[in-house]
């Protein structure tokens, strides 16, 4: 597991990301195509332009890789939906929601728990395991 800290972003706060070793690997192989120079993580894939990516490329991202989500066979989705992905992936692995809402950087768990995609499932489980 590595982490990662950032300059400041949204609201003006520096932020930790955690990778698995599977995420490194992607991260290392994304360095590799976009070298390794000093500049933002991601940014347009055109040579020589050092800008950050913006706020309404990343949000087309996911929705202009037509050919690749058909083949996978996923509906268009927005960057929020993934962190929305996150926050129930990780409440679905039983981890306590005070680490997910700091992991989701959340300032108050409310918002956590407006993320929770888990459903009827979830609460089934959850009567299951008492005793």
């Amino acid at each position: 597991m590595a982490a990662s800290r950032t300059p400041l972003g949204r609201r003006r706060k520096q932020r930790t990301v955690y990778l698995t070793e599977d995420g490194c690997r992607y991260v290392e192989a994304w360095i590799c195509h976009r070298s390794d120079a000093p500049g933002p993580l991601f940014c347009p894939d055109q040579p020589g332009r050092e800008a950050r990516i913006s706020r309404s490329a990343a949000s087309r991202s996911p929705k202009s890789c037509g050919a690749g989500r058909m083949e996978a066979g996923t509906k268009p989705f927005s960057p929020h939906d993934l962190r929305r992905s996150l926050v129930t992936t990780l409440l679905d692995a039983s981890e306590d929601v005070l680490t997910v809402q700091k992991l989701a950087g959340h300032a108050d768990v409310a918002t956590t728990a407006r993320y929770d995609r888990r459903g009827e499932r979830a609460k089934r489980r959850a009567v299951q395991r008492l005793t």
